[in-house]
C-alpha cells in the first residue's frame, strides 16, 4: 500500500511540474508576439484552466487516499495489538464454559441420584 502511495505522489509531482511549465509557456504567450492570435491564446488559456482544475481534483483525491491509507494502517496496528488480549479472553471464557458444563453435569448426577 505504501509503494502505491509513493507512486501516486510521484505522479502528482510530475503533473505539478507539467502545470508549472504550462503556466510559464502561457505567460510567455500572453506577451504580445508576432503571429499569435487572440483565438490561439484563448484556446490555450482554456486548456490550461481545465488542466489546473483537473490537477486540483487529482491532488484532492491523492490527499484523501493518503489519509485513508494512514487511517487503515493505524487501524491495522490497533487491531493487531488487541488480538492477543482478545485471544486470552476467549481462552478464559472457553475454560469457564467447560468448567460450568462439568459442574452442571456433576450437580445433575448428584441431585438426580437422590
Amino acid at each position: 500500500m505504501f509503494e502505491f502511495v509513493q507512486k501516486l505522489q510521484g505522479m502528482v509531482r510530475c503533473i505539478e511540474y507539467f502545470v508549472d511549465i504550462n503556466v510559464i509557456i502561457i505567460h510567455c504567450l500572453l506577451q504580445p508576439a508576432v503571429g499569435v492570435s487572440v483565438v490561439v491564446l484563448t484556446v490555450l488559456l482554456c486548456r490550461l484552466s481545465e488542466m489546473v482544475s483537473m490537477h486540483r481534483v487529482h491532488t484532492h483525491e491523492r490527499d484523501d487516499m493518503c489519509s485513508r491509507a494512514e487511517m487503515t494502517t493505524e487501524s491495522i496496528t490497533e487491531h493487531t495489538s488487541r488480538t492477543s488480549t482478545l485471544e486470552e479472553l476467549y481462552q478464559f471464557f472457553q475454560e469457564t464454559r467447560g468448567y460450568v458444563r462439568d459442574l452442571v453435569e456433576c450437580l445433575n448426577e448428584k441431585v438426580g441420584s437422590r
